[in-house]
């Protein structure tokens, strides 16, 4: 069996945003702020994030999912995120192991999703924080 390895969110997973109360809320032994290396961008007129391999710093969280929830988690994110195990190549997102960094510095094993497609004309969020660019969207 797999080890059960948290979930680096980046976007509208992260806690308190629209899809962590539908997708996780409840489901999580521990939540820790953390970085990771890549580049951000607002996608679809400012629908949702993506995020592509890069160096920049990508603000999130991890998110460690409870034993008893972890694979409908897994199940719900991979159909939230458009990713098909069997046929990564035609998936939105592709699910991939990466290494973060905690607020603590630990660095740690995590699941992501990266953005599929190119980024063509996908805004560039230079913060490196989704919730960072929503708040300066509204103002």
């Amino acid at each position: 069996m797999k080890s059960k390895i948290p979930f680096f969110v980046y976007g509208t997973l992260r806690p308190g945003l629209y899809n962590y109360e539908s997708f996780i809320r409840g489901k999580t032994i521990d939540e820790v702020p953390a970085v990771a290396k890549g580049v951000l961008y607002s996608v679809l007129g400012g629908a949702f994030p993506c995020m592509r391999k890069g160096e920049e710093k990508i603000k999130g969280d991890l998110l460690y999912i409870s034993p008893e929830y972890y694979e409908e988690v897994q199940k719900n994110l991979d159909l939230l995120e458009g990713y098909d195990p069997e046929q990564p190549e035609g998936s939105d997102y592709i699910r991939r192991t990466i290494i973060v960094e905690s607020s603590s510095g630990k660095k740690t094993k995590a699941y992501t999703y990266y953005w599929n497609h190119p980024a063509g004309t996908a805004e560039h969020i230079s913060s490196g924080c989704w919730i960072t660019h929503i708040h300066d969207r509204e103002k």
